[in-house]
């Protein structure tokens, strides 16, 4: 239900944005020469280094570099990774990353960058996209995700980016709890 409240929320932010709808400018990856001739693997395990302070000359900055460029590779935890490090400071680096581990079947990811995005930044820099969100949110259910099918449940129900469809967001939430997906 609270993705409910969420979706609702956003619906209303929405409307009051539609005229001064704006995106987020499309991600562009930190460049890390330490990854340079290595695979993502290897470079994911260069940032997990880092991370942990395992090596002399490492830390947080390094492991952020370090991991969007095994993202880049196409490691999609080094996707999660670094998007998780951007939360708080970069909303639309962190969505854009969230949306890259997506893409890289990273399912959990989808619902996280579709929160996002039914939300919209809070520094207004990107509007909420209820219909972008809508498909995200169905992107991660056929995945297999339960939280994403009963965040799309949500949305079918109130009707934010898709057209109103009680039927099918009871279908949704059982699907859900067949991925062992737990309402609260």
């Amino acid at each position: 239900m609270k993705y409910a409240v969420l979706v609702a929320l956003s619906a209303v932010v929405c409307q009051e944005l539609v005229a001064s709808k704006k995106d987020c400018p499309p991600l562009v990856m930190a460049r890390a020469p330490e990854c340079d001739g290595l695979d993502a693997g290897k470079c994911a395990a260069l940032a997990e280094d880092a991370r942990r302070g395992d090596r002399v000359g490492t830390g947080i900055e390094k492991a952020k570099r370090l991991y969007e460029a095994a993202c880049q590779k196409g490691d999609a935890l080094s996707c999660v990774w670094a998007a998780e490090f951007q939360l708080g400071n970069s909303y639309c680096r962190a969505q854009g990353l969230f949306g890259r581990a997506c893409d890289m079947g990273d399912y959990v990811s989808c619902v996280q960058a579709a929160d996002m995005i039914s939300n919209g930044s809070p520094d207004g820099q990107a509007a909420p996209d209820p219909t972008r969100a809508a498909a995200l949110y169905e992107k991660a259910c056929t995945g297999g995700d339960g939280g994403g099918c009963a965040a799309f449940a949500d949305v079918l129900e109130l009707g934010a980016g898709v057209p109103k469809d009680q039927r099918k967001a009871a279908e949704m939430r059982e699907r859900a709890k067949q991925f062992g997906y737990q309402s609260e």
